[in-house]
């Protein structure tokens, strides 16, 4: 049978700013109130500022698993327009350290702020598995806000 964690009643529960305190988190966590901190799912945004087709767009980015966790499994790709756009925009994530790509198509008929989703859980990570963006297909539009911002996902 499982044991109640001690309640920490003489630790405060929030921190100067209003976040809940360590002690706290570790004790609700225990509860099973709040989730575990490293049971992911995990992400990485790219923000689309220039739709130039073009490899190696955006920076590098590594793939984190918890410790532990030597693999992992892709979730999906989901892309979300904030202005609309007149061309098909495809964009592809190469795994650079064990080799493989995912790719997302958002077709210019998508409405501004609907999300496109692409399955990738046939797609398998390691820690520190390195990811490079590529614009494969677009207009070419830019705007220094963004245009499009793209997810991936993954769980350990």
């Amino acid at each position: 049978m499982p044991v109640t964690p001690r309640v920490p009643i003489q630790t405060p529960m929030f921190d100067d700013v209003g976040n809940l305190t360590r002690t706290w988190v570790i004790f609700f966590e225990r509860l099973g109130l709040l989730p575990s901190t490293s049971t992911g799912p995990f992400i990485r945004v790219l923000l689309l500022k220039d739709l130039t087709v073009g490899s190696s767009i955006a920076e590098h980015q590594y793939i984190f698993l918890p410790k532990g966790r030597e693999t992992g499994a892709g979730r999906r790709i989901v892309g979300v327009l904030r202005q609309a756009i007149s061309a098909d925009l495809e964009v592809r994530f190469r795994n650079l350290t064990a080799g493989g790509d995912m790719t997302i198509t958002i077709p210019a008929a998508t409405p501004v702020n609907e999300p496109v989703e692409q399955d990738i859980t046939d797609i398998k990570f390691a820690d520190l598995d390195v990811i490079a963006p590529d614009i494969l297909a677009s207009d070419g539009t830019m705007d220094a806000h963004g245009i499009c911002a793209i997810t991936l996902e993954w769980e350990p």
